[in-house]
């Protein structure tokens, strides 16, 4: 199962949630020093790209772990990505 097909898996059945998302993008906002907004703007876009390149390292806090696919909202490019949750 491609990271895709797992978080679609997981979307339809309710296992990731708007909610969840959010949380997951203020998880990596946090860890990269972002605006903490929950929206994958361009700053979120910019940081997450740099990772995948591998200009930043990945930021891995103790917490459970998660794929997660975030589409740009200015081009619609997608990528997926690897994400900690922090309960606040």
């Amino acid at each position: 199962m491609t990271p895709i097909e797992y978080n679609q898996e997981q979307i339809d059945s309710g296992a990731f949630s708007p909610a969840m998302i959010a949380r997951l993008v203020q998880a990596w906002q946090s860890a990269n020093s972002l605006e903490i907004d929950g929206k994958c703007g361009p700053a979120t876009q910019a940081s997450i790209q740099a990772s995948i390149e591998g200009s930043l390292p990945l930021p891995l806090p103790p917490a459970p772990l998660y794929v997660a696919t975030v589409t740009a909202q200015d081009t619609g490019e997608s990528a997926t990505v690897l994400l900690r949750v922090q309960e606040a």
